[in-house]
């Protein structure tokens, strides 16, 4: 992770601080007879942004973001996408002996969410209403 991309991302951090309303940051904590405890939202700003500005980065980021194996001992890699936090980038396939098949794109379908034999593999969709539905299909060496 270089310098700047650390600068970039405190200061993004520390603009999502600042949009944040006083009302969210600060609201009550408790009750303490029967009386309640309100958390002081420039208290609470001035301590996240302490935290943010002590985070500590590392200087290397892993680029591999998922890791399956299907039952014919396909390796599948998920590499990072393009920004360092980002968890879409393309797949790659490897045999068992770390042979390279191939790559396939980021936008596609992702790795399966379980193999079966010959083949079968089950990918776990979301619909625009937030409802999963699991569907299954057959993949072809190619």
């Amino acid at each position: 992770m270089t310098d700047r991309l650390i600068r970039a991302e405190r200061e993004r951090r520390l603009r999502d601080l600042e949009a944040i309303p006083d009302e969210r940051l600060g609201g009550r904590i408790g009750v303490v007879n029967g009386q309640p405890i309100y958390r002081d939202p420039v208290e609470e700003r001035q301590r996240r942004r302490a935290r943010i500005e002590d985070t500590e980065y590392f200087n290397e980021l892993s680029v591999i973001r998922g890791l399956a194996v299907s039952w014919d001992g396909t390796i599948w890699v998920r590499r990072r996408g393009e920004g360092p936090a980002s968890d879409n980038g393309p797949i790659d396939l490897l045999t068992p002996d770390g042979t390279y098949l191939g790559s396939l794109p980021a936008e596609g379908a992702g790795i399966p969410a379980a193999f079966g034999p010959g083949g079968l593999a089950a990918f776990i969709e979301t619909d625009e209403l937030g409802v999963r539905t699991v569907v299954v299909g057959r993949l072809f060496p190619g």
